[in-house]
């Protein structure tokens, strides 16, 4: 059976090219299983995803998914959505082992109206063939921007009334993130970690309401309260005050904006750091 001829370099090239104000957000080998799709027929294969900055501090996002069947390469746009995260392959708060959920900051779903994906453009299995199917890839990009960009837009709009804890957060970490030191950084990481592990073990993480679910402001975000370095509580108490005075959600009160202040912080902390620190969670040697 033949194999699919190597095309990761060709097609983040042509992305980064075509895709104006995009950049390739291809994780490092540390998650190489990460972007990869499966259609309903079971076919698979990689994705190369995109990610480009918009003014109101969300990421525009979109992929290029690669295909091989028939002894074709198949190459399709798709995924196009809005999110408060960029390295969304990486969701964490700041330590694994906690509820880490790679959906944070972006829609749930996005309605069938304003859903963008190309046709599969085919090709054979070599160089030549592969740049005309992006060629051909890049022009129903070229047709299709409106479309692209009304979704988006629409998108933005419903995101800001789900997210609104985030776009206060993008904005704050905007402002403030230069005044870490890197040891500073690091500390964060650590004191996250250290206390990821003494959540498990405490009271508050098995306290149930009289029904047996869980019981409100006992999840980690609450139990984190007060317990980061002294800059990082400041951070906090400034983000809850801003989100209770803008009432990010009906009825909350200053228990519910700190938990949503630190689940907040803590996710777009770590998106933040990928860049300059590539997949900082596993290399914890990099900060214990």
């Amino acid at each position: 059976m033949k194999r699919c001829i190597i095309c990761k370099k060709e097609i983040i090239e042509f992305g980064e090219k075509h895709f104006t104000g995009f950049q390739s957000i291809f994780p490092p080998k540390e998650f190489d299983k990460a972007c990869y799709f499966i259609l309903g027929d079971g076919s698979s294969g990689p994705y190369y995803p995109f990610a480009q900055r918009s003014e109101t501090g969300s990421f525009r996002h979109l992929r290029i998914e690669r295909g091989f069947w028939n002894e074709q390469i198949h190459l399709r746009l798709n995924s196009v959505y809005v999110s408060y995260l960029k390295y969304d392959w990486s969701a964490a708060m700041c330590a694994y082992g906690v509820s880490n959920y790679s959906g944070y900051g972006r829609l749930s779903s996005i309605p069938e109206k304003y859903t963008v994906c190309s046709p599969w453009f085919d090709t054979e299995n070599d160089k030549d063939s592969l740049q005309k199917g992006l060629v051909e890839l890049g022009a129903w990009y070229v047709e299709h921007l409106p479309e692209i960009n009304l979704s988006y837009e629409k998108q933005q709009t419903w995101l800001d009334k789900d997210y609104r804890d985030a776009k206060i957060t993008r904005a704050y970490l905007d402002e403030h993130l230069s005044e870490l030191t890197e040891p500073e950084i690091f500390e964060l990481y650590r004191t996250v970690d250290r206390l990821a592990g003494e959540y498990e073990k405490s009271d508050m993480k098995n306290r149930k309401n009289s029904l047996g679910y869980s019981a409100s402001l006992s999840g980690f975000n609450d139990f984190c309260y007060g317990k980061f370095p002294p800059k990082i509580n400041h951070w906090v108490d400034e983000l809850s005050e801003m989100m209770l005075s803008k009432k990010v959600v009906k009825g909350i009160d200053i228990d519910y904006a700190r938990s949503f202040a630190i689940k907040t912080l803590l996710y777009l902390f770590h998106d933040s750091q990928e860049a300059n620190y590539p997949a900082i969670l596993k290399h914890k040697e990099i900060w214990k």
